[in-house]
């Protein structure tokens, strides 16, 4: 057993912890730091935060996801390869949306892609899909740019997108009430 203290001179807040199969962990969330183990974090207020350790919780790498505005990683999934794919919220066009990005087991970012509207949006799990893409659900107030429908306040949205991060479908779950499911 062990026990670490990962961070910086600000918050750090871990939102998802997934198991690797080379024994390490993958951890996932959010930070305000700028200095320490998180360098590189606080471009905005709250930054997306991606970190990787080995199987005795010492840091190999970690990847800073942000914009100027707020921004974070909720859930992570690990390929075949070694490959992440990590969901979560991205500032873009002060307006948050979902954010997909896809990591090499380095820690190289090799692709990531925002979904949304003007409403803001925000990714909480994504999973595989059968057919080698990914399923994304969070929740949504836009009704315009990627999202067709928007029953009333929050929605939950649900997309489905390809291994490339193309996006395939989309729908929207709910009332004309708060669906976010948070």
């Amino acid at each position: 057993m062990w026990t670490k203290s990962i961070g910086g001179n600000g918050s750090e807040i871990a939102m998802h912890l997934l198991h690797l199969k080379d024994g390490g962990l993958l951890i996932v969330g959010h930070s305000t730091s700028a200095t320490g183990i998180i360098s590189g974090a606080n471009n905005g207020s709250i930054d997306g935060v991606v970190i990787k350790t080995d199987n005795n919780g010492n840091v190999i790498w970690t990847k800073v996801i942000a914009t100027s505005g707020f921004d974070y990683v909720g859930s992570a999934v690990e390929l075949e390869s070694g490959d992440i794919v990590v969901g979560g919220t991205l500032t873009t066009n002060g307006t948050e949306d979902f954010l997909i990005a896809k990591l090499s087991s380095t820690g190289t970012l090799i692709w990531q892609k925002t979904y949304g509207g003007s409403n803001g949006e925000a990714a909480r799990f994504i999973d595989r899909s059968n057919d080698g893409g990914y399923v994304v659900a969070g929740e949504c107030a836009s009704s315009d740019g990627d999202v067709i429908t928007n029953h009333g306040q929050n929605d939950c949205w649900v997309i489905g997108i390809d291994a490339h991060g193309n996006l395939k479908w989309q729908k929207s779950l709910g009332g004309s009430s708060d669906d976010s499911g948070k």
